[in-house]
């Protein structure tokens, strides 16, 4: 797993909105904890790579790097919080039907998914389409507690603006 620091912005994307976006990213990046950013890459083992377990590709040789079983995965990225020892994997199945969106095969003890909307994190840009994190249970809780603080955070600025904008008129 070829593991950066998530200070270089990681998508590809340019235009007018990129400064908005990579804004958007570090906010979302700081929030969270993130320190270690590397493209999906199949392993062995979700289980015990999200785990910070290490073993999690024994058995396959470096030069294969396998397939990805599911198209949504094929944009996907892990994430990781070095300080916690956290790791997730980040996705989002935009434009795939809900229903073709299965964990099957993923080897996903003791696993579970957190989904958000997040423009940050759009593969997608502009369509904001659910965002599924699949990380351990235990970063879970503590993962679920930031978006959600992020999420009031967000809507009390969003309230601040309408209120200003409503004075200004």
């Amino acid at each position: 797993m070829n593991w950066q620091s998530t200070n270089n912005y990681p998508f590809p994307n340019t235009g007018e909105d990129l400064a908005l976006r990579k804004s958007a990213y570090r906010f979302f990046i700081e929030r969270m904890g993130f320190d270690k950013q590397a493209p999906y890459e199949p392993v062995n083992d979700l289980s015990k790579l999200l785990h910070g377990d290490r073993g999690y590709n024994a058995g396959r040789t470096p030069s294969d790097r396998g397939l990805s079983y599911y198209p949504w995965l094929d944009h996907a990225m892990y994430l990781r919080d070095t300080t916690r020892h956290y790791t997730v994997l980040l996705t989002q199945p935009y434009p795939y039907d809900k229903k073709l969106v299965t964990t099957k095969g993923l080897n996903m003890t003791d696993l579970t998914t957190l989904k958000m909307y997040a423009k940050e994190f759009s593969f997608y840009w502009p369509e904001v389409t659910e965002i599924h994190l699949i990380t351990t249970k235990e970063a879970a809780k503590r993962y679920e507690i930031i978006i959600t603080q992020i999420h009031e955070e967000l809507f009390r600025a969003f309230c601040v603006e309408a209120v200003r904008q409503l004075d200004e008129a």
